[in-house]
């Protein structure tokens, strides 16, 4: 990210683009729904114990670990939605 020097000599902040935090929520459930569907199609390849040992180190906790990201997500879009309403 760069800061820029704004007309009179002072830093800018850049222009950022926020998603929704409900847009981000979608893109993390659908990124999780492509990966179990694309492992389940690795596994008919690869079927040994290290496939095994992967599945359990590295994807067994993603749901779980989805599922509470989806939930601070929405507190945090609550209270976002909270924040703009006392700043109006």
């Amino acid at each position: 990210m760069r800061f820029d020097q704004g007309r009179f000599g002072k830093m800018s902040l850049p222009i950022l683009h926020f998603m929704s935090t409900k847009g981000s929520a979608a893109n993390i459930v659908q990124a999780a729904k492509d990966l179990s569907l694309d492992w389940e199609q690795t596994k008919t390849y690869w079927r040994d114990a290290k496939c095994l040992e992967f599945e359990k180190e590295y994807l067994a906790e993603i749901p779980n670990i989805v599922t509470r990201t989806i939930t601070a997500m929405q507190e945090l879009d609550a209270l976002l939605g909270k924040v703009r309403s006392d700043c109006e």
